[in-house]
C-alpha cells in the first residue's frame, strides 16, 4: 500500500514508534533516547521501515519525567 498508485486517493502517512526519554516502570513502546546520537539511530531505523513521519514526544504529562531537549529532538 505504501508505494501503490491510486488516482486521487486520500493521503495516508505511516509513522513507527515514537521517540522520547525513558519512563521508569515502562518496558515497551517507543524508542528511548537520551542523546542526539540515539535519536539519529532511531530515525535511521524508522526510515529503514519506510516510515513517513517521526513522532517525537518532547514533553510528557508528568513533570517527574525528563523532557527531551531541543538538542536531542532537533538531531
Amino acid at each position: 500500500m505504501h508505494n501503490e498508485v491510486i488516482p486521487e486517493p486520500a493521503r495516508y502517512f505511516s509513522a513507527g514508534a515514537a521517540c522520547t526519554t525513558p519512563e521508569p516502570g515502562r518496558t515497551t513502546a517507543p524508542y528511548w533516547i537520551t542523546s542526539a546520537t540515539e535519536g539519529r539511530k532511531a530515525v535511521d531505523e524508522l526510515a529503514a521501515h519506510q516510515s513517513d513521519i517521526v513522532k517525537i514526544w518532547s514533553t510528557r504529562g508528568k513533570a517527574s519525567y525528563k523532557k527531551l531537549t531541543p538538542e536531542i529532538y532537533g538531531a
